[in-house]
């Protein structure tokens, strides 16, 4: 094992406390004596954190058998009767989205949280960076959700670059700019050791007016680094020894934060927001540690002060959860089994299906399906491409620049599947799986536009491995090159049909109605432009977008595709489908082979 982490000098009470020390011996009474103990005697100064990062269900996976909220209340008993109070850090991601909370808002989320440290009281130990998916139903105009939350949490939130008094009108976030558990930066002692901590989030449209650190920057990266810096310093100046950035950023962001920093910026950073463990680094002597997504694992790691002051991180230690490595909490699995069972029968009950709907039977798979994320938002998948193709399925809508002859492309964004494990062949698929593959609906959208913005769209979304934007293709192929070190993928043909769709050619896409209103950064769709009364540069521009699609109001670009007299939903159409095959193969029927993928890697 070797340390993580660059050294860190001693603060003012760091220097006091050796200074008083230094080459003498601390006297302890006891009975009556006096007994002189050397300063090499005392055991090392210590803190062990556990950390995490977006977690969507309080259950776990695999139908209970891997993560949950469950095992990682074990974990951190077993961890603290080894190593004493634990610090734990929970990287952003927790309200949303999962089966259960769209029905809870991500109360049940909160509620399991509660329970970690088995009691009542708040648990001055555990912290959480807001995710951008904590704002999947609330925003400023609409904040009722994320407030009830955060204000239930017997927690403390981390706001380091998110200021909730910025909502434009109202009182918006207000109670959360006033609440005692959301802070900017926190230091916690730990076992001697003052550790400083502040939480990041990543921008995105819905909430954007509430970044800080945007003054004299020229990208959203820069805002964040400016924020880190600012915080790192905000940190030492009231005498944090250790300062850990807890972050939900992509890994470029987090990693140009200490490339640019170095010493000005954190010692470490936990994060989240890639849903893959990964260790990255050094980075000018440092790492960022992340974890799987929905607590498959969890990571821990001490941070020891030497007998010269200096303090360092031991290597991360990964614990999987799953089976009975370790057992469940009994307190927490509990609740975890009362709250599924409460929300099946409410669930059965609005849907109209009868009781114990989600374990009804949905088809069987007739090969693997790969959904496990490291494939869903890395790579083609047959499943993948077989989504993408019913999105062709429907009646596709004509516009006087695209019409009938037109390509048509399916354009599904892996974010839209979050299932988060593969299916083998043969796999008896019940609701439960079905609804938890798409947690949002999926109505879609046709958008009329050039071969030169398609190829923009397919360089935003290839270029993106491992983020939600990654696209499963359908009706066309693409022959691509991908730079690591950018992060940019550069498209060299797009065909159609056999035929090469040249930069004016006109394309028909199809994709769902968030992708369609420019989410996930596909902000080349000639769509809501000059003239829509859609400001870009306000919070909730991209769901007025999407508003105006479904209204008509844009449909000289862009239409709603319709099923009869309903938009055409690919979520409820699967839904709908597989329940119907209960029994029969559903799915792709064959692998992806040489002859049969869509995207070509060079």
């Amino acid at each position: 094992m070797t340390g993580t982490s660059s050294r860190v000098h001693p603060g003012p009470s760091q220097t006091t406390r050796f200074w008083g020390t230094l080459g003498l011996a601390a006297m302890v009474a006891t009975a009556g004596y006096a007994v002189y103990q050397t300063e090499s005697h005392k055991p090392p100064e210590s803190a062990t954190i556990l950390f995490m990062n977006d977690i969507y269900r309080i259950g776990g996976i695999k139908r209970g058998s891997e993560g949950g909220l469950a095992r990682i209340a074990s974990i951190r008993t077993e961890l603290e009767a080894k190593h004493g109070e634990l610090l734990i850090l929970h990287a952003g991601d927790a309200l949303s989205p999962s089966l259960l909370g769209d029905m809870y808002k991500g109360a049940q989320m909160v509620e399991a949280l509660n329970l970690l440290d088995g009691d009542d009281d708040h648990d001055s130990r555990l912290f959480v960076t807001f995710g951008n998916h904590e704002f999947d139903v609330s925003s400023c105009d609409r904040p009722d959700a994320l407030v009830a939350q955060v204000q239930t949490s017997d927690f403390t939130w981390l706001a380091g670059n998110l200021d909730f008094s910025k909502c434009a009108s109202g009182d918006g976030f207000a109670p959360l700019a006033n609440a005692k558990n959301v802070v900017p930066r926190q230091i916690v002692d730990m076992h001697g050791i003052r550790i400083g901590l502040f939480g990041l989030t990543i921008s995105e449209s819905t909430y954007a007016g509430l970044l800080t650190d945007r003054e004299g920057t020229d990208t959203l990266t820069d805002s964040y680094i400016a924020a880190a810096k600012r915080l790192t310093a905000e940190l030492r100046a009231k005498g944090a020894e250790y300062i850990i950035g807890v972050t939900h950023l992509a890994k470029p962001q987090d990693r140009a934060i200490l490339e640019t920093l170095g010493d000005a910026g954190p010692d470490l950073i936990i994060g989240g927001h890639d849903h893959a463990a990964m260790k990255v680094g050094p980075v000018n002597g440092r790492y960022i540690y992340k974890q799987t997504a929905d607590a498959r694992d969890v990571g821990a790691l001490t941070i020891t002060r030497a007998k010269d002051g200096t303090l360092s991180a031991s290597e991360r230690t990964v614990y999987e959860l799953k089976g009975n490595s370790p057992t469940k909490d009994p307190t927490v699995q509990a609740f975890v089994d009362q709250k599924m069972a409460a929300h099946e029968a409410a669930f059965c009950a609005k849907k109209g299906l009868g009781d114990g709907c989600l374990s009804d039977g949905m088809g069987i798979t007739q090969i693997a399906w790969q959904l496990e994320e490291n494939s869903n938002r890395e790579m083609e998948t047959a499943i993948g491409n077989w989504l993408a193709d019913q999105m062709l399925a429907p009646e596709t809508p004509t516009f006087e620049g695209c019409d009938a002859a037109s390509p048509t492309v399916g354009l599904l964004t892996a974010g839209g599947l979050r299932l988060n494990y593969d299916l083998p062949a043969s796999f008896e698929l019940k609701r439960r799986e079905v609804e938890e593959l798409f947690p949002f609906s999926l109505p879609l959208v046709a958008i009329c536009m050039t071969g030169t913005e398609l190829k923009a769209a397919l360089e935003n979304g290839l270029g993106a491995p491992g983020e939600g934007r990654w696209p499963h293709l359908s009706g066309v192929n693409v022959r691509y090159s991908y730079e690591p070190a950018t992060r940019t993928a550069t498209v060299h043909e797009v065909t159609s049909g056999g035929k090469p769709v040249g930069p004016a050619d006109p394309v028909r896409v199809i994709a769902n109605g968030y992708t369609a209103s420019r989410g996930d950064g596909y902000q080349m769709w000639p769509v809501c432009g000059e003239g829509s009364g859609v400001d870009w540069s306000t919070d909730g521009a991209r769901r007025q977008c999407e508003q105006r699609i479904m209204a008509g109001l844009e449909s000289a670009t862009a239409k709603p595709v319709m099923d009869g007299d309903t938009v055409f939903d690919l979520k409820d159409w699967a839904l709908e489908a597989f329940h119907a095959a209960d029994g029969k193969g559903v799915g792709p029927t064959e692998d992806l082979t040489d002859d049969t993928r869509r995207v070509t890697k060079e």
